[in-house]
């Protein structure tokens, strides 16, 4: 590698001692210590550093934590500029994200309207694991009603929950974290069946029992922490996305 330190996925490095620069838009790295990017393959897309490449169509929503600044709204990237994500408690930002230190650290997102079939992209990085402990929770401040992702016990699980009028659904992908590895987890929520992949390998795919999310506001928009009295996220978030109407 070209990388004295080797650079984070996301990026590259062209010259010996130089700087890690981010994958343009439309290419990706998902190794550490790259000295290019690749290219994405047809039907497929990316943002500027990003270590994936995701099927058309672009999200509705994109919130890049990465070189944020220190308690500062990031904008929403792709749809409405008045959509933010605002850190809360003790945070830090860096190249790599957004830093919670799992005691006070969140990030509270605009609320805005979403149902149905409906799409989650997340790029995390764990510290440690404390079952229970959302990664990301949407609801409406009660139990009745929210989709979350959670940690799953103590040994790297990870679990995305989807509850409505009386009906839990749930997807969980077993021992596939590690602490202080980077993980990209899509979940999805579609007509009949959830899906959730982790590094972009398919770990659960329950049926969908109805009735799908309510197409609604929610007042509950958080990362990092969630309704119940698990403690917050201890970790580094480097983005969020999400797609409304569309399961991936």
């Amino acid at each position: 590698s070209a990388c004295t330190a080797a650079c984070p996925v996301g990026t590259f490095s062209t010259g010996v001692g130089g700087a890690c620069e981010p994958c343009a838009a439309g290419t990706f790295q998902n190794a550490e210590g790259a000295d290019a990017c690749k290219t994405c393959p047809m039907e497929q897309f990316s943002f500027e550093g990003s270590p994936w490449c995701l099927p058309y169509p672009a999200p509705s929503h994109s919130f890049n934590f990465r070189d944020c600044v220190d308690g500062e709204a990031v904008r929403d990237g792709v749809g409405s500029k008045a959509m933010v994500a605002l850190p809360f408690g003790t945070t830090v930002c860096s190249t790599d994200g957004i830093f919670l230190n799992g005691v006070d650290g969140f990030v509270d997102l605009s609320d805005w309207e979403w149902g149905g079939e409906t799409s989650f992209e997340v790029y995390f990085k764990p510290q440690t694991f404390t079952s229970g402990t959302a990664i990301f929770e949407f609801s409406s401040g009660s139990s009745a009603d929210f989709v979350r992702l959670t940690l799953a016990g103590s040994t790297g699980s990870v679990m995305f929950n989807v509850f409505g009028n009386g009906q839990d659904n749930y997807a969980v992908g077993t021992n596939v974290l590690e602490a202080g590895t980077w993980a990209h987890v899509v979940a999805t929520v579609g007509a009949s069946e959830l899906n959730l992949y982790v590094n972009g390998v398919l770990v659960g795919t329950p049926v969908m029992l109805p009735p799908l999310p309510l197409t609604k506001t929610r007042s509950k928009g958080w990362i990092g922490k969630e309704i119940w009295s698990e403690p917050p996220f201890h970790g580094t978030v480097a983005y969020m996305r999400f797609w409304n109407g569309v399961a991936l």
